[in-house]
């Protein structure tokens, strides 16, 4: 009856390849940003909770990064994305590089237990426990399971990620991503121009993503900052556009149709 879309760019795709051509579409925003959307304050002792800083450190002196892998480990299929199995223990070694100065954040899809195990990354789910276990173990880092995110990146500094959907929601923060890529790896219309927004390098690029950290997150030199907010302000900013939030526009809707 409806699809309540996002941005242009989808809005296009659907008028392109849907049987109805976008009639039925409405541009709402994207409802799940709308918490992103009007950020609220955090305080140091909230930040603390949420993420695990060096000993003696606050909140403000430590970066804090997202690491968030996909699942497709595997080596063809329709979604192939995924650079974990390059880059799985090359965290290890930047939590114990960085330790004083940045936390880390594992955030996995939750397919990746199982995606790992099935496709050899890990020899059994014991090994990968373990693995999620030695992230745990360290006083800058620690792996997460649930599924509510949007506290981390409202208080993150970046991400690193080879996954889909986070693409498009971290840009709502404005702050730098780095985008893991595998030739394999295929995108929408909307992924082609979000990917081109943000910095990118092959995931077994092991130098590249030090410097991303270094330079961009801890050093502060972000090229690509004008970019990432052209970008949004063109396709993603929906409360410009509509003037109301996702969710007002949805709710519009529904009392247009029972009055």
């Amino acid at each position: 009856w409806r699809v309540f879309e996002d941005t242009e760019i989808n809005i296009n795709e659907y008028k392109k390849y849907e049987t109805l051509r976008g009639e039925n579409l409405v541009q709402s925003g994207y409802l799940k940003m709308d918490e992103l959307m009007n950020c609220p304050e955090y305080s140091s002792n909230q930040i603390e909770e949420l993420w695990k800083l060096p000993k003696g450190k606050n909140a403000s002196e430590v970066k804090k990064i997202i690491i968030a892998p996909h699942y497709s480990v595997f080596n063809e299929g329709l979604i192939v994305s995924s650079t974990f199995r390059e880059n799985a223990y090359f965290w290890l070694y930047l939590i114990e590089k960085y330790q004083n100065k940045a936390s880390f954040l594992f955030k996995p899809h939750p397919n990746l237990r199982a995606a790992c195990v099935g496709n050899g990354v890990f020899k059994s789910y014991d090994e990968y426990d373990d693995y999620i276990s030695k992230w745990n173990s360290y006083t800058n880092a620690k792996a997460i399971s649930e599924s509510s995110y949007i506290d981390y990146f409202n208080t993150s500094d970046a991400m690193i990620m080879d996954s889909g959907s986070f693409l498009g929601e971290y840009l709502y923060t404005q702050k730098p991503l780095l985008y893991l890529t595998r030739p394999e790896q295929a995108h929408t219309a909307m992924g082609k121009v979000l990917v081109d927004a943000y910095y990118k390098t092959a995931g077994k690029n092991y130098s590249e993503i030090d410097r991303f950290i270094s330079d961009v997150v801890i050093n502060g030199q972000d090229d690509m900052k004008e970019k990432r907010k052209a970008v949004f302000d063109k396709y993603f900013n929906y409360v410009e556009l509509n003037k109301l939030y996702a969710h007002e526009v949805i709710y519009q809707e529904f009392l247009e149709v029972i009055s």
